[in-house]
């Protein structure tokens, strides 16, 4: 497909479409049609490209399917359309954990039943943290990762059409790639990267909810960058590129803007500039959300920073639980005397407050990140790869100083008489009952 381009005279036909795959395969089963033209529930099927275009970052040219239409409920490929109207090449619900893609009605694909919009960030790839893949197409790509209860994200390759799953997005996993563009769901996000040039605008922002409210309530957004203090709101991305760290792609939320002190989900965006959908002090015993200033959220005078552990997990100790942004989520330990740390779970969004996290009950778990704050320690866990470098050390106080007095360091993993001092966490990991992971 070409997006970004609209034809709309000397169209054979305009009619209905799920979506960018069944407006191809009504292309494809209509006698004289040599493209498409796709916009959100809009197919016009045209025989060439006279008359009337424009630029429309809402619409693109699909090209038909090639070979022969594929009979209902068979196996199909990228590049195939099926033989009946309504029926698209997509994954089952019960083929979520092979991906096997096959001719079905449109309404019977994985994931058919989301609400969730999809953000392409174009170049970018992770490493890594590999659910499962496959070759379909997007739609079928993201409606497959939406069916997935771990799926943070899709890679696609362009030239392959393989549709990687990935349990992880992490910064450290983080590399361009013209082939590849990932896709994140409405209230996601993809860390790593920096987009710089043709934004909209750069605006200071209080954090990533507050940066992904702003562009949801900005027309032409369709993604933001975030970085500390700062939102650069963006309409595509095209422009200077790079990996960042300490950057982040952030998907705009999806519904309606939630109107001022009313119930709120992680998904959503509230309707005025500087609110956000977090717990009030108020609410810290039922952690219940809503939408309010951002000064106003549980947590929100705390000064002390954040570090989440990815792939980790922690049994018993709950406070309380419910579901939320990260941000919120972090807010709301900071105000609850007791936390200790938070288990925040990705698919579900269920942020967990933890009254102790014990060595005897961490394990792993791709869906989960463990949140610490500046201080604080996560015992059970061994990050092993891509160190700064390995010292010796006399106690967890010792490896938390040695980080805090490394450039780069984001934790310390501390074993008897050892300090591995680490920039982010890449690389192998395990339970282990006497290492521990300690924050500066």
């Amino acid at each position: 497909m070409a997006p970004g381009f609209d034809f709309w005279d000397n169209t054979i036909s305009t009619i209905w479409a799920a979506n960018i795959d069944d407006c191809r395969g009504k292309c494809s089963r209509t006698s004289g049609c040599i493209a498409a033209v796709y916009g959100p529930g809009m197919c016009r099927l045209r025989s060439d490209f006279s008359g009337g275009r424009s630029v429309q970052p809402l619409t693109a040219i699909v090209a038909p399917a090639t070979g022969n239409l594929v009979s209902n409920w068979q196996d199909c490929t990228p590049v195939n359309a099926c033989v009946s109207d309504g029926w698209v090449c997509c994954v089952a619900p019960e083929e979520v954990s092979s991906g096997r893609p096959t001719c079905r009605p449109i309404n019977m694909c994985a994931g058919a039943s989301s609400s969730l919009n999809w953000t392409p960030v174009q170049y970018a790839s992770y490493q890594g943290s590999t659910i499962q893949q496959n070759t379909m197409t997007v739609a079928s790509c993201t409606g497959w990762c939406a069916a997935v209860s771990n799926c943070l994200g899709a890679v696609y390759s362009r030239s392959s059409k393989l549709c990687v799953l990935k349990s992880t997005l992490a910064s450290g996993q983080a590399s361009l790639s013209d082939d590849s563009v990932t896709y994140i769901p409405s209230g996601g996000m993809a860390p790593g990267f920096d987009f710089w040039d043709n934004t909209i605008s750069t605006i200071w922002a209080a954090n990533i909810d507050d940066c992904r409210g702003k562009c949801s309530r900005t027309s032409g957004c369709i993604a933001a960058v975030y970085g500390p203090g700062m939102c650069r709101l963006r309409s595509d991305f095209s422009g200077g590129r790079s990996v960042q760290p300490l950057t982040a792609i952030v998907a705009p939320a999806t519904g309606n803007l939630v109107s001022n002190w009313q119930d709120c989900t992680p998904v959503n965006a509230c309707v005025s500039d500087g609110w956000v959908c977090c717990v009030a002090p108020e609410e810290v015993s039922s952690g219940r959300p809503t939408c309010r200033p951002i000064n106003m959220c549980a947590g929100s005078s705390s000064l002390s920073g954040w570090v989440g552990i990815p792939g980790t997990f922690y049994q018993g100790g709950t406070i309380q639980q419910n579901t939320m942004t990260v941000a919120s989520c972090t807010g709301w330990c900071a105000a609850v005397s007791n936390c200790v740390g938070t288990v925040y779970t990705r698919s579900s969004t269920l942020c967990t407050l933890k009254s102790v996290l014990s060595v005897n009950q961490a394990a792993l778990n791709d869906d989960s990140v463990t949140y610490i704050t500046s201080g604080g320690s996560a015992p059970g866990f061994d990050f092993w790869d891509n160190l700064i470098s390995t010292q010796s050390s006399t106690s967890v106080l010792d490896c938390r100083t040695k980080c805090s007095q490394t450039q780069g360091c984001l934790v310390g993993v501390y074993g008897p008489g050892i300090c591995r001092l680490r920039s982010d966490f890449s690389g192998g990991k395990s339970v282990q009952p006497v290492t521990t992971i300690v924050v500066p």
